[in-house]
């Protein structure tokens, strides 16, 4: 009976010394955007959901989409908004309706998996 206590103690120790290992190893990219929670609730939504991009829940203008075709995925949103693409300078891309009105939207990676989108209006 103590052997198999002692094997115990000795699992759960080596478990969590894995889980804290791995923490502090990857904790700047969990939290490269503050607090994780809404980012996983949205990559938990998006990868069981059939849409392909979700809204977080941030202030302002902010979605998150896979990085695989993450660039057509938002001209399509935009373009059924009325917006069409004009250029992209760096990580910045430039859109704009017939009314001359003018979106400014910003890409960052969120691991090699996903990218977070921003809309500013100008």
């Amino acid at each position: 009976m103590k052997k198999k206590n002692r094997k115990l103690k000795i699992i759960i120790f080596s478990i969590i010394t894995i889980i804290i290992f791995i923490f502090s190893f990857y904790s700047p990219v969990v939290f490269q955007e503050g607090n994780p929670l809404s980012l996983f609730k949205a990559i938990i939504k998006l990868n069981t959901s059939p849409s392909d991009i979700i809204k977080l829940d941030q202030k302002g203008e902010v979605y998150l989409t896979k990085s695989r075709n993450s660039q057509d995925i938002l001209e399509n949103k935009l373009k059924n908004q009325g917006y069409y693409f004009v250029e992209q300078l760096g990580s910045g891309y430039l859109f704009k309706n017939n009314n001359s009105d003018a979106l400014i939207i910003t890409r960052k990676q969120y691991s090699r998996f996903y990218h977070i989108w921003t809309i500013f209006l100008k």
